[in-house]
């Protein structure tokens, strides 16, 4: 078996475990499912030969455990921790800097990090979404192709859960609004 059918193997169980995290129409849980899609996606860029992309997404995947875990804290906390994760990703990316490519997973780290610490709700998955853009780049850049297909698939995935989240929220408030009339 070769490393590429490997690697290919492996993006492609990360891109079930992400679809499968997005397009559920609550946040609950979402963090601890991502954290494992995102690990895997760093051994596929291991495979894949791409130390900045592998060792981002190891990080990233222990950023979005902390992050979970930090839902509750205030926000002046989880906005510092997410500053230091990105400051290790962006570390990351100029020590390990391998080509052009790398800039696109740097510039999506803000993105995706700020998103999981700080965001809630809706915000968070709109954040989700335009990390995924950076993250398209990235990974059309380096040529993975599960790469690219999840991140327009995270895209169609963020916003079906997205549409689902406000649908649901609009049905609770009309249902509230129906029993106080």
């Amino acid at each position: 078996m070769s490393v590429e059918l490997i690697a290919n193997v492996v993006g492609s169980l990360a891109l079930l475990l992400s679809v499968w995290g997005l397009v559920r129409k609550t946040n609950d849980k979402l963090l601890i499912i991502l954290s494992v899609s995102v690990l895997v996606w760093g051994v596929h860029y291991f495979l894949m030969n791409s130390i900045v992309g592998g060792i981002m997404h190891l990080i990233a995947a222990i950023g979005i455990f902390v992050a979970d875990r930090m839902q509750s804290r205030g926000f002046s906390s989880r906005f510092w921790m997410a500053s230091l994760f990105v400051a290790l990703n962006l570390i990351t990316g100029v020590v390990w800097w391998t080509g052009h490519w790398d800039a696109y997973a740097m510039a999506a780290a803000p993105i995706l990090v700020y998103s999981q610490f700080c965001l809630k709700g809706h915000h968070m998955r709109m954040g989700f979404m335009a990390g995924e853009v950076a993250m398209f780049f990235y990974a059309s850049a380096l040529g993975s192709v599960p790469g690219m297909a999840v991140a327009m698939i995270n895209l169609a995935a963020g916003a079906a859960g997205l549409t689902r989240m406000l649908l649901d929220n609009k049905s609770r408030v009309e249902t509230v609004r129906s029993e106080v009339s």
